[in-house]
C-alpha cells in the first residue's frame, strides 16, 4: 500500500493529474503568495514537519480540503512518500543525494520529537527504505528502551 501512494500526500485518483494546484510554478514575486504563507500551488514535504500541534495545523489549513485528513494523517503520508522518494533515489531515479539528505536529517529530528507509534513506525519504515548502512545503524541506534515492542518489533524487519 505504502508503495502505491508513491509521491501523493494528499489527494486522490485523478484528481492529482488534472489540479493546476499539483504543478510547481515558479516562485511568487510577491512574499505573501509564497507556499510557506498557506498552502499556495505547492507543499512543501518537509514544512509537515514544523507543524507541532493541531491547531498551527488548523491555522496553517484554514478554510482547505487539506485539513481533512488532519495533522496525523498528512503527516503520516508525509512519511509514506519521504520513504518512497528515498526508495528511488537508493535505485538511481528520484532525488539528488542532498536533497535524501536534508529529508533523512527532518525525519531523524521528527524521530526525536517523540511521535506516537503509529508516526514512529512509519518514520522507520521511510528512513530503512534508502539504501545505506550508516542510516541504517543510526536507525538501529535509535531502537532504545523509549520504542514500544511493537514499533521495535516491525522497525527491526524494515532494516535487515
Amino acid at each position: 500500500m505504502r508503495k502505491a501512494l508513491g509521491r501523493w500526500v494528499y489527494g486522490c485518483d485523478v484528481c492529482q493529474d488534472v489540479c493546476p494546484y499539483n504543478q510547481r510554478p515558479p516562485a511568487a514575486l510577491w512574499e505573501e503568495f509564497s507556499a510557506d504563507k498557506g498552502v499556495g500551488h505547492y507543499l512543501s514535504l518537509l514544512s509537515m514537519f514544523d507543524l507541532k500541534t493541531d491547531e498551527e495545523f488548523r491555522a496553517r489549513f484554514e478554510k482547505s480540503p487539506v485539513r481533512r485528513p488532519k495533522l496525523r494523517g498528512l503527516t503520516r503520508n508525509a512519511l509514506v512518500v519521504i520513504g518512497n522518494i528515498l526508495r528511488d533515489s537508493s535505485a538511481g531515479h528520484g532525488e539528488t543525494e542532498e536533497a535524501c539528505h536534508s529529508a533523512i536529517e527532518r525525519v531523524f529530528a521528527f524521530i526525536d520529537g517523540k511521535p506516537e507509534d503509529m508516526l514512529l513506525e512509519h518514520a522507520y519504515w521511510a528512513l530503512a527504505q534508502y539504501d545505506s548502512s550508516e542510516v541504517q545503524k543510526r536507525l538501529l541506534n535509535k531502537l532504545d528502551a523509549n520504542v514500544s515492542s511493537e514499533v521495535k518489533e516491525l522497525a527491526s524487519l524494515y532494516l535487515n
